[in-house]
């Protein structure tokens, strides 16, 4: 149980919690804005996949490198050329402000995304169908309510 403290001591001292933090909402948002942009940009279907194991692939060399560096405000340093020195809260407050920025950004991505889709799906298209014998039958009416719910297995 002392272990376990003092390694989530040390974990919060080295700022690798809010360096994983960051990284996965980032990671999230590219994800997110690759997903939004990747037909209308004309990306390959795998580019999603190639990113997503990217991201995971590059998640604990964050936190390895947020474990034995250390960011001061003289750039990155080893930890253990610190040798005990006092840590800046400063870098603490700029890591919480680049996660909050980071978050509301993504929130601002996924609102975006859900008006979208919202909006998209009011307006119903008319589809001109032809009848067994080749004449147009005129565009087909969307019968179902504006609130329902669908049952799936």
């Amino acid at each position: 149980m002392h272990r376990l403290r003092r390694l989530r001591a040390r974990l919060r001292e080295r700022n690798v919690a809010r360096a994983a933090v960051a990284y996965t909402v980032a990671g999230w948002l590219v994800l997110q804005v690759l997903d939004t942009i990747g037909d209308a940009a004309g990306f390959p279907d795998w580019i999603l996949t190639l990113a997503l194991t990217l991201l995971m692939l590059g998640f604990p060399i964050v936190l390895a490198v947020s474990w034995i560096y250390e960011l001061t405000p003289e750039g990155l340093q080893r930890e253990s050329a610190l040798d005990g020195a006092v840590r800046d809260p400063r870098i603490a407050r700029r890591f919480d402000l680049v996660i909050m920025l980071l978050l509301a950004a993504a929130v601002g991505v996924l609102g975006l995304s859900t008006w979208r889709e919202s909006g998209s799906g009011a307006v119903a298209a008319s589809v001109d169908s032809t009848s067994e014998h080749g004449a147009a039958a005129g565009p087909v009416e969307d019968t179902a309510p504006e609130t329902s719910i669908a049952v799936l297995p």
